[in-house]
């Protein structure tokens, strides 16, 4: 609901030059809103509904919100779900609809269409995040799938949990 300013749409890296940006999900997000008339409605229809999640809010109650802490004082969290940027990143949900949405989008036969954004390398698929403080990460491999969310710790520390969980279950398996 927010539009999208256009002096915000200008990229920084110098051409042929990479450097990772959230500005196309800002974009996606502004075409739907053209499209749809509202992003986030058009993702409650497509994705959340019918993946059974049921919490996800772009601006959820205080009271509602886990947020890190430091030194004993909450972490303030971007104001992400506020702005024309909050389809790129956004939107909150409890961990256990994070978990939901990862059984719905990885479910067998549901086709890549429901993780078309999502990184893979090899048999790898996953899709990751980060702002200030808190980390999150679906990760599929080797058929295991770990769903982790870090709050107050290193950048990637979310990714690294989950590789260690997949490659603990891996050596497991292979133990028993």
């Amino acid at each position: 609901g927010v539009p999208l300013e256009p002096a915000v749409a200008v990229p920084v890296a110098p051409r042929g030059q990479f450097e990772y940006s959230n500005l196309g999900y800002a974009l996606l997000g502004a075409v739907l809103d053209e499209v749809h008339g509202d992003w986030f409605a058009a993702v409650c229809q497509h994705v959340l509904e019918p993946a059974g999640i049921s919490s996800a809010a772009l601006v959820p109650a205080p009271a509602d919100r886990v947020v890190p802490k430091l030194f004993g004082r909450a972490i303030k969290p971007w104001a992400l779900g506020e702005s024309s940027f909050a389809a790129a990143g956004g939107v909150w949900s409890t961990f256990e609809d994070l978990c939901r949405y990862a059984d719905w989008a990885l479910e067998p036969g549901a086709g890549r269409s429901r993780t078309v954004s999502w990184q893979r390398e090899g048999a790898s698929t996953w899709i990751n995040g980060e702002v200030r403080a808190a980390g999150a990460v679906i990760a599929s491999a080797a058929g295991i799938t770990a769903v982790v969310h870090a709050l107050a710790k290193a950048p990637h520390a979310a990714d690294t949990i989950a590789t260690a969980l997949i490659e603990q279950e891996v050596l497991s398996t292979r133990d028993d």
